[in-house]
């Protein structure tokens, strides 16, 4: 795992519990691995740039927090029949939601786009003293260097 709860309290500001945070960073790192077709690794993360591997824990400790959410939604979901619409205390009426939206929250394709959406606002490529990283390429040269793109 690329990030400690610790990490995520002090430098990210999240409020998860370290139960609820454990429960997804190994699903948060790996898609990470998976988008950065395995540069980023546990054996691999110290190898780049103090501002590079802060904003990979970052990028982890969001998608922790989406993971969260996915599971929590599908959860109310899973036990309702949909999520609660309206309800009323006196002759006890409730009404649910399975309306299509609920259906595009629920697809693994949707999730996906934004899982994919929130590593690419974190592991955008970029040029650090002199280097470029750029962790999404397909090509897995990363020795590039960036003479005419980066001030040194």
């Amino acid at each position: 795992m690329f990030v400690d709860y610790q990490f995520y309290i002090d430098t990210f500001k999240g409020n998860l519990s370290e139960e609820e945070f454990n429960r997804y960073v190994t699903i948060s790192s790996n898609s990470i691995s998976k988008e950065t077709c395995s540069r980023v690794r546990d054996g691999t993360i110290n190898s780049f740039p103090s501002e590079l591997v802060k904003d990979i824990k970052l990028c982890a400790c969001a998608l922790v927090e989406k993971f969260k959410s996915f599971y929590d939604f599908f959860d109310i979901v899973s036990a309702n029949g949909g999520v609660l619409r309206s309800k009323t205390a006196g002759a006890v009426s409730v009404s649910y939601d399975t309306s299509s939206y609920l259906s595009y929250l629920l697809d693994p394709k949707n999730q996906e786009t934004q899982i994919k959406s929130i590593i690419n606002a974190y592991l955008f490529p970029r040029c650090i003293n002199g280097r470029f990283y750029n962790l999404l390429s397909k090509v897995l040269d990363n020795t590039s260097h960036c003479d005419t793109c980066c001030i040194v």
